[in-house]
């Protein structure tokens, strides 16, 4: 019985497919859309293979945490729009784009780094960062919780 019903659903098929090759337009139609479904489907499958093949990865981000602001994450491979530069691109015939500021770089980045480098410019006397809260920042959550078991078991013995 199972056997006779795919029979009958694959001569259907074969005629359904012989008719657009005699001539008949309505069944041309509707085949090249089928295949436009199919070729869209097929195509679709392909970016979904290759966005798993290659996952983002998150890294380690361009601004260093302080206390008062978590580590970002960063996008591993970079994105070709965010981390496109520009004046390192090359032209497409293999020439690249030469600095105008090259020359003069040096000579404004040296003072700075003696100015930097100096042990006298190191300040004194105070600490490397602010503590990031305060000890009443963190009582003060502690104060919106329940009194603990035993305390409460006492004040209700009480009453």
């Amino acid at each position: 019985m199972h056997a006779h019903a795919e029979l009958l659903k694959g001569h259907k098929w074969l005629d359904t497919f012989q008719k657009p090759r005699r001539g008949d337009t309505k069944l041309q139609h509707i085949l090249a859309r089928y295949e436009q479904i199919l070729h869209a489907k097929q195509e679709n499958e392909r970016w979904n293979d290759r966005l798993r093949e290659q996952p983002t990865h998150h890294d380690r981000a361009y601004l260093r945490p302080s206390p008062f602001n978590r580590a970002l994450p960063r996008l591993k491979p970079q994105a070709i729009h965010i981390g496109y530069d520009p004046p390192a691109a090359q032209s497409t015939d293999g020439t690249t784009m030469e600095s105008v500021y090259a020359l003069q770089h040096k000579q404004r980045v040296e003072p700075l780094k003696a100015k930097y480098n100096d042990p006298s410019n190191v300040p004194t006397g105070r600490s490397a960062s602010p503590p990031p809260y305060t000890p009443e920042l963190l009582t003060s959550r502690w104060r919106r919780q329940a009194p603990p078991a035993d305390v409460v078991a006492k004040l209700s013995n009480v009453a």
